[in-house]
């Protein structure tokens, strides 16, 4: 599973944070909104009691593959900057099988590099 985080300039710059999503403890960060997923996604969203703090969200190792792409979904906008952390967060399968009941697949195809440069660094 991955959790994509969406940012947007003032001059509609894109970049998204990609978070690899692995089976392992329950994500207390998550926990409330996953709380509030409804059983069978026909619910508008709800508003969080609780922000969530994405700082608390990300992984403690920070090493981040960086490229320029597109958006995952139509309109599969180019240009996007992509930083995708190495390190996976955990979600509890229960967590994870409460999403993939309601949005069954929802990601196209793998694209190809397609001579595009990628870049490894460390935010840390």
């Amino acid at each position: 599973m991955e959790a994509q985080l969406f940012h947007e300039s003032e001059e509609g710059e894109l970049a998204i944070i990609g978070l690899f999503i692995k089976s392992g403890e329950e994500n207390d960060v998550l926990a409330e909104m996953w709380d509030e997923i409804p059983a069978n996604g026909d619910v508008a969203a709800k508003l969080l009691n609780n922000p969530i703090d994405l700082q608390q969200l990300l992984p403690a190792d920070k090493e981040v593959y960086q490229y320029v792409g597109s958006l995952t979904a139509p309109p599969c906008t180019e240009g996007v900057n992509w930083f995708i952390l190495e390190q996976p967060i955990e979600m509890s399968d229960d967590q994870i099988n409460r999403f993939s009941a309601i949005f069954l697949q929802n990601n196209r195809p793998i694209q190809q590099l397609n001579d595009r440069e990628v870049y490894k660094f460390n935010l840390n």
